[in-house]
């Protein structure tokens, strides 16, 4: 591979020229963009050469062969919303989740559909619902995470336990290999001959690499029902050789997937949940065994210290949960009728609090909205911890180990004691049905003690979990934070993961040094943050401590991207919020020079912010994005003046008056294409732009006689009410409030300033407010 250390810089430029005379996508090599995808969802941060957005496969194919001909590392990624930092590299990241959206066919016979990698997950079960069909796996993150990426780290989710992981839930992929061959995976016989075709030789190595090791693979292999960990070996020969079944969950390593075949299940037409209460967690790990044998769709695991934490950062969070509870298991059972549903929820109660008296309680929810609220426990984990505020924060760094589910109270019981051994606090919680546990101490990554301490937890960890038979990861794959540890967990069978490596990808060209490490890194290096990060000055309002704490709140999850309006527009990573905080990091930590806030390209990505404020209720940290991107805009105006198009837009008061005068000829003007090229060369307002047809007939100030013991409205109805969609929106709200009985007074008003302040214009708002 090339050395990229030294000559990043040099390099970049000459890359990304070369790449865009290939590439009809879009080639993203500047300083800001390569920033931007120096981080994802993880604890880490690596900056990489540059990124290509491929618009169809012939850019794939292009990137990849100028790849291997002068030796450059290619990263796949998707949604950037993975936790172990499997989509980071030093090299070329290819970035899928923008042009592969496409879906079908469905095809509801065989149970199948067809997808491209960049397909988010709910958005292909919304397609699917249509038809009565889903595809199980269902992460957290499946609201924004991409297919490719569930596909590259054998994704999992609350519901494996009945429908399985991703693995088992693909039929075939298609793949364009390191080599630049392409190959639709198919279930093979054993001992077929190889031939030139490239996936019969390569099933043909894979099964001699197999044949050879068969007793280490046997005797290496986790005794779990789920892992995510190291490569496949065993699934991809049993009985037949299925490079799908490798293929899935190789991080990227193995070759770049371009299509997949998925198994669809139908819809269960019922479902049931009950909250099961533990007062000693050996009682909760025997109730699993029992809970497996009622056929549950999911069981999921919140042990006494996930509620502590909720309790300390929200006491009205624990649900009404009696004290000493040592465990909660959320259990839901599924199906088609709704007494046979219910039947078996009841007699599964009976059960775990009968004779035996396992469960301390059971709660049950048959309706949705008990449902809704059972499960409202389990997902407030994850916000709360997020909004803590102060120096410790949650931590992923070992955070998605499975072992057998009979040996869950043992695992749990040792966890805690390591806690407790350094002293730290952390929610336990995850798929008890699987036993893949989650686990996020609460450390300050900034501190060389804690930085430490995380080291000597981690080989502890997986000394813990290897001595139970477990694996390292149950869904979220090995990636940067786990790939230093599987010669510890696996031993010389990651020397048999190196051949197999070699067998695809010689070269060593996707994703090196995943999964088979190259000793160039280790658990604490190239952290976001780490014992070297420190703010610095940048004679900006952003030196002000509040706001640094803002920035560095966003620990990158992606939520955002499926949130954002603009991100969901234009499917460009600098579109989505985590992209701003990013950028602003890279400021007031010394990464970007403060003066690149006073450049286009960094207000450009600013100004992808539009202040719609659904950071402050989506986001599971309630990052205030809109403010710290009009502070930004507020320097670059500060520095460089208001662009003529900022101060056609935020003039729209005034603007938006005169020209409902001739509203007519403003709307025609508004319609002809040539005069809004014209516009566009002279201001910048993009002739593209649609904008809204002024009003005939706007609102008139009104102040009608009040009756002083009557109800007394004044309403302010902004431009679009007052002098855009005035009868869809201004006069209907007068009509509705008059027929509440109040009386409407529509005073003469100013601008609000809220176009000002969201081109940060902050300096006229504030005399405009004094």
């Amino acid at each position: 591979m090339r050395n990229m250390s030294g000559t990043e810089r040099d390099t970049a430029p000459n890359v990304g020229a070369e790449l865009r005379r290939i590439v009809e996508g879009e080639v993203l090599f500047d300083t800001l963009h390569r920033d931007l995808y120096s981080t994802a969802a993880c604890i880490y941060q690596v900056t990489p050469l540059g990124a290509v957005v491929p618009r169809h496969e012939g850019d794939v194919r292009a990137v990849l062969d100028y790849a291997r001909r002068h030796r450059i590392p290619l990263t796949a990624r998707g949604a950037g919303s993975g936790l172990a930092g499997q989509s980071l590299g030093r090299g070329i990241i290819l970035d899928f989740s923008k042009h592969f959206r496409r879906i079908g066919p469905i095809d509801p016979v065989a149970s199948t559909v067809r997808v491209q990698p960049g397909v988010v997950q709910a958005q292909l079960n919304r397609v699917l619902r249509r038809q009565g069909l889903q595809f199980a796996p269902d992460p957290s993150s499946s609201a924004w995470c991409t297919l490719g990426g569930m596909i590259a780290n054998n994704g999992g989710g609350s519901h494996t336990i009945r429908y399985g992981a991703t693995r088992e839930n693909v039929v075939s992929l298609r793949v364009l290999l390191a080599d630049g061959g392409l190959i639709e995976t198919a279930s093979m016989p054993r001992g077929a001959p190889s031939g030139s075709d490239p996936q019969a030789r390569l099933a043909a190595g894979l099964e001699a690499i197999a044949e050879r090791h068969r007793d280490l693979i046997q005797a290496r292999a986790p005794k779990t029902r789920r892992n995510a960990s190291g490569y496949a070996l065993r699934e991809a020969v049993a009985g037949r050789v299925d490079l799908a079944q490798l293929m899935v969950g190789s991080e990227g390593t193995l070759g770049l997937i371009l299509d997949a075949t998925l198994r669809v299940v139908p819809l269960p037409k019922v479902k049931a949940t009950a909250l099961v209460l533990f007062d000693d967690l050996q009682k909760a790990g025997a109730a699993v065994v029992e809970i497996l044998a009622a056929r549950p769709s999911a069981v999921e695991l919140l042990d006494r210290t996930f509620v502590e934490v909720i309790r300390e950062a929200d006491p009205g969070a624990g649900g009404g949960l009696p004290a000493g509870t040592e465990a909660i298991l959320i259990v839901e059972l599924d199906g088609d009728e709704p007494l046979e549903v219910q039947a078996r929820l009841a007699r599964l109660a009976a059960r775990l609090t009968g004779r035996e008296r396992l469960a301390s309680e059971v709660r049950s929810g048959v309706r949705p909205e008990d449902t809704a609220k059972i499960w409202a426990i389990r997902k407030a984990a994850s916000p709360i911890l997020s909004r803590r505020e102060g120096t410790l924060r949650n931590t992923r760094f070992i955070e998605d180990a499975a072992v057998h589910p009979e040996r869950m109270a043992e695992f749990v019981g040792r966890l805690r004691a390591l806690l407790a051994k350094y002293e730290l606090k952390a929610a336990i919680f995850g798929h008890a049905g699987d036993c893949n546990l989650h686990c996020n101490p609460m450390m300050n990554q900034k501190d060389p003690r804690d930085l430490r301490t995380m080291e000597a937890v981690a080989e502890e960890f997986v000394d813990l979990v290897i001595g139970l038979g477990g694996s390292l990861s149950g869904e979220h794959g090995d990636g940067r934070l786990r790939t230093p540890y599987l010669r510890r967990a696996y031993g010389s069978l990651v020397d048999v993961f190196a051949e197999v490596k070699a067998l695809f990808d010689p070269q060593g060209l996707l994703n090196p040094g995943i999964i088979v490490h190259d000793g160039s890194y280790g658990l604490t290096d190239d952290l976001r943050y780490g014992a070297s990060y420190r703010r610095v000055a940048t004679s900006t309002p952003l030196d002000d401590e509040r706001w640094q704490r803002e920035i560095e709140k966003c620990h990158g999850c992606g939520a955002c991207t499926h949130y954002c309006p603009v991100a969901l527009e234009t499917g460009d990573e600098a579109a989505s919020a985590r992209a701003k905080a990013n950028l602003l990091r890279a400021v007031i930590s010394g990464r970007l020079e403060p003066g690149v806030m006073a450049t286009p390209g960094f207000k450009g990505v600013m100004d992808l912010c539009v202040n719609c404020r659904l950071c402050h209720s989506e986001c599971p940290t309630a990052i205030d994005i809109p403010g710290m991107a009009i502070l930004a805009k507020e320097v670059y105006v500060r520095s460089r003046g208001k662009p003529l198009v900022d101060r056609l837009l935020t003039a729209s008061g005034p603007v938006l008056r005169l020209g409902t005068v001739m509203a007519p000829l403003a709307n025609a003007a508004l319609r002809s294409a040539p005069l809004r090229r014209a516009v566009e060369r002279l201001t910048g307002l993009a002739a593209r732009r649609r904008m809204e047809p002024l009003a005939g007939r706007p609102l008139r100030p009104r102040v009608p006689s009040l009756d002083p013991e009557g109800r007394r409205v004044a309403y302010f109805h902004g431009c679009f009410g007052g002098y855009q969609d005035v009868d869809n929106e201004g006069r209907p709200a007068i009509d509705l409030l008059e027929a509440l009985g109040c009386t409407v007074a529509v005073p003469p008003q100013e601008c609000c300033g809220v176009a000002a302040i969201t081109h940060g214009h902050l300096d006229e708002v504030r005399a405009a407010a004094a």
